[in-house]
């Protein structure tokens, strides 16, 4: 497993953090970690992003980016204590999760990242969907609501396995579909994924809290674990390495 975190402690050096706005930022505490918009304005963010594993001693995987979801799967997951915050609508507060090209803000929307995808969970007036992004600066971009959901997921997975990708949440329902994507069970959903690796120069993974419009509170989201893991994981090839090795060392010796 790539992170495993449960926000004790001290918030891991292995995380670069960033914000935008006035007194936006992250803090970690008690088992928690809280990303707070801190203004209403547009924009605002609280970010932090990762291309390495939680030790910062793996970037890379036989041969791909450790985070490069068009070599090997990958499956980021997310217990969310809380999403707070006032938004009159269309304007939310927003949860994103994203994997996409180096640049400072790593939102999964048009005119931040790039080339990358990612999901957006936000609420206002009229409740909570999800809306998914894929950022293609070649071919262009692709971005709707997927999923109306009942309320606040308090966990949401998110894998990514060859064009597919599979969105699961606890604590809530969807509902509806409301654009891309198929919805194939109560708790359980696929996005289309397409190969935009040609484009993609880095694989950074961010999450963070986003003001999407200007709202009446500044967004808040707490987190209490956030895990990763590539599949199959580092230490697995190792392993099977280190057993190949052993067995052509004892048929040598038969021999």
């Amino acid at each position: 497993m790539q992170w495993n975190d449960d926000f004790t402690g001290t918030l891991n050096t292995n995380y670069s953090a960033f914000s935008n706005g006035g007194g936006a930022g992250t803090t970690q505490s008690g088992g928690e970690l809280t990303m707070d918009t801190a203004i209403p304005a547009g924009t605002a963010t609280a970010q932090l992003s990762t291309n390495t594993d939680s030790t910062g001693s793996v970037s890379t995987f036989n041969g791909a980016k450790l985070y490069d979801f068009t070599a090997h799967d990958i499956t980021a997951s997310f217990g969310i204590a809380s999403i707070a915050g006032e938004a009159p609508g269309p304007q939310k507060n927003t949860f994103f999760f994203s994997i996409g090209d180096s640049a400072t803000s790593l939102v999964p929307a048009s005119g931040f990242m790039d080339d990358g995808l990612g999901f957006q969970v936000w609420g206002d007036v009229g409740g909570w969907q999800l809306t998914y992004f894929r950022l293609d600066s070649t071919e262009g971009d692709i971005g709707a609501t997927v999923a109306f959901l009942s309320n606040a997921p308090t966990e949401i997975t998110f894998t990514l396995s060859g064009s597919v990708g599979t969105i699961d949440i606890v604590g809530a329902t969807f509902s509806d579909n409301g654009g891309i994507g198929t919805i194939t069970s109560t708790t359980s959903m696929t996005v289309p994924m397409t190969d935009i690796s040609d484009n993609i120069d880095d694989y950074n993974l961010a999450f963070g809290a986003y003001n999407r419009g200007t709202i009446d509170d500044p967004t808040v989201v707490t987190l209490d674990i956030f895990t990763v893991t590539v599949v199959p994981e580092p230490g697995i090839y190792a392993l099977l390495a280190g057993c190949s090795a052993l067995t052509s060392v004892m048929v040598r010796r038969r021999r």
